[in-house]
């Protein structure tokens, strides 16, 4: 039979499985460029098998190659199977009786549609077709046997190609990794006080605390910091009707400030030290809040004493959080700390205190100068970093393993923007196909953890004499690792915190002394060293920010004292941010 101006059998089967391909390549492709989507996990991984599968055997049907047809056959037998297989499966295990009926709408569509293909391959005419018969001359020219065996050798080629990249990319795909050992477990075997005590524990009594404070009310939530002389009328008296519902509360805040440590059992939602649930942040900012505007109205009321006594205990607060086993615990104590020497001062601006409260309150923060170290990379940071890597990798039982790109890409979604910023799949692979290995990448985080500490002890200064900074000593010394790179130079920013929330200390415990003197002698002293000859310093404070101590100097209203702040350059005091270059962090006098 000769067709004339009509397609051929197989040529429509060809064109037929081309769309197939392009549907299902479509299909991905959208699944890609959704970030949400799974498109390399098993069902995205099938539809692009299902594409590219499809257009082999498009080209194949096109260029008539006999063995073609009985192949496609077998497969379409085999999909029949398949099918039958899941909808067992689906009838045995699920107790829904709506999946129990997609189950089998999909098989009677589905099979049906295998049991037409396969009539087809087996018809009469598509037998003629591949077979050359009723073919015009110049048809049969078309299918001499050494352009066929040179297109079917391009195709091999390209084929072995993707049978290479599928042996490198798919095992990465699929890859899940082992979990051996429960950091989570020693984690919280590290952070527990080895001299325990639960008499001596903070934590029941924060616990309480946290139950019983009445949060702010709504119109005084966000004037935390605002003196309450500058408060309006009606939110003086929304402050005035609120304040004595904490009396009780506050005892426990008290109670907790005496225990010597804050010890709690660590809990993850997915058992990775990543997953560590603190469900008292918000609780706990909302305290702190309060907290400092509880104090201020006392002071505001006449009765400065009490409110430092409070001022200190949510010092407290603060300081057992930055001796928690978690980084973010450790940050969140640094900013309840700056939040008490924020309140502090602004009763000492406000107010006056005799020198007996003064020095006790000078002594409740000096005591705690010490303990205050952020971060201060104990062993739950470096637990934090080998179960990473062990969630991270894959693990091949001899101690090396490949970077899962599958992980590197929901780690990268999942983090703070502080920490990284997220990355498309398809850069997840090609980062995990060139990755170092776990062996490497572990021995490498060991480097890393015996160097971090000595580099958080160097002052922003040393850095800035040595023409480097933070960032660039990590990134050098993590080079070559994304993983690490990646995921742990950010430790930079927590190393600068860390210095500024203890420059804020210094100062804050500075001014302390500079006022309890000036109560004791009715003066002023006229450098820092008086402070420390009398016994109200230990030593005078050093500016981090530059190779002198922080700036001190008697005024004509009073004194000043600043550090020169991240610009490295001393500017007269004139005050601005941390990070404001052509200012200084001026501590006193206190700025609006």
């Amino acid at each position: 039979m000769i067709y004339d101006n009509a397609l051929r059998p197989a040529t429509l089967l060809g064109l037929v499985l081309l769309v197939l391909a392009l549907t299902a390549a479509v299909t991905w492709l959208g699944a890609l460029l959704d970030p949400d989507t799974p498109s390399f996990e098993a069902p995205g991984l099938i539809v692009l098998g299902l594409a590219l599968g499809c257009a082999v055997l498009s080209l194949l049907v096109v260029l008539h190659i006999r063995w073609v047809r009985v192949t496609m056959s077998a497969l379409l037998h085999l999909s029949i199977v398949a099918l039958a297989l899941a909808l067992y499966g689906v009838a045995s295990e699920e107790e829904a009786l709506g999946l129990k009926v997609f189950a089998v709408a999909l098989f009677i569509g589905g099979g049906g549609l295998c049991v037409v293909g396969i009539l087809v391959l087996h018809s009469r005419v598509m037998k003629a077709d591949f077979a050359g018969e009723g073919l015009s001359p110049a048809e049969a020219a078309q299918r001499r046997p050494h352009t066929r065996r040179g297109v079917i050798a391009i195709l091999a080629v390209l084929l072995l190609a993707l049978a290479y990249g599928a042996w490198r990319v798919v095992p990465l795909l699929m890859a899940k990794p082992t979990i051996i050992v429960d950091y989570l477990a020693e984690a919280n075997r590290l952070s527990k006080p080895s001299n325990y005590d639960p008499n001596l524990n903070a934590a029941p009594h924060y616990e309480k605390l946290f139950a019983e404070f009445v949060p702010l009310p709504e119109g005084l939530d966000d004037q935390c910091k605002a003196w309450p002389g500058d408060l309006s009328a009606q939110q003086l008296e929304v402050l005035r009707v609120w304040a004595p519902g904490n009396e009780a509360a506050l005892g426990l805040l008290r109670k907790a400030a005496e225990c010597p440590y804050w010890w709690r059992v660590y809990e993850s939602s997915d058992g990775a030290l990543s997953g560590i649930e603190i469900p008292e942040l918000d609780q706990v900012r909302h305290c702190a809040w309060g907290v400092m505007l509880w104090a201020k109205y006392r002071a505001y009321q006449g009765d400065p004493e009490e409110a430092l006594s409070h001022l200190a205990c949510l010092h407290c607060l603060g300081v057992h959080w930055t001796e928690g086993g978690t980084l973010v615990e450790q940050l969140v104590g640094l900013a309840l700390c700056d939040l008490s020497y924020d309140a502090v001062l602004a009763v000492l601006d406000y107010c006056q205190v005799d020198a007996n409260t003064l020095k006790l309150t000078l002594t409740s923060f000096q005591g705690r100068l010490n303990r205050i170290e952020v971060p201060h990379f104990s062993g739950g940071e470096e637990l934090y970093g080998y179960d990473s890597i062990q969630r991270s990798f894959t693990d091949d039982g001899n101690g090396d393993g490949r970077l899962i790109p599958g992980r590197l890409y929901e780690t990268k979604k999942g983090r703070a923007s502080l920490y990284t910023q997220p990355i498309s799949y398809l850069d997840a692979l090609w980062v995990s196909l060139n990755h170092p290995g776990r062996s490497e990448t572990q021995s490498l985080f060991a480097e890393y953890f015996d160097c971090v500490a000595d580099l958080a002890r160097q002052s922003p200064w040393q850095l800035h004499a040595a023409t480097t900074s933070y960032e660039e000593e990590l990134q050098e010394m993590l080079e070559g690792n994304y993983y690490l790179r990646d995921g742990f130079t950010a430790i930079a920013q927590c190393i600068r915190l860390g210095w500024r929330g203890k420059a804020d200390a210094h100062a804050t415990v500075t001014m302390l002394a500079v006022l309890t003197y000036e109560a004791q002698k009715e003066r002023l002293p006229q450098s820092l060293e008086e402070l420390v000859e009398e016994g109200l310093l230990d030593c005078v404070p050093m500016d981090p920010y530059s190779d002198g101590p922080l700036v001190y100097r008697v005024t004509g209203e009073g004194f000043t004292l600043y550090s020169v702040g991240e610009d490295f350059l001393d500017d007269g005091g004139e005050p601005g941010e941390w990070d404001q270059f052509g200012a200084d962090r001026v501590f006193w006098p206190v700025v609006p």
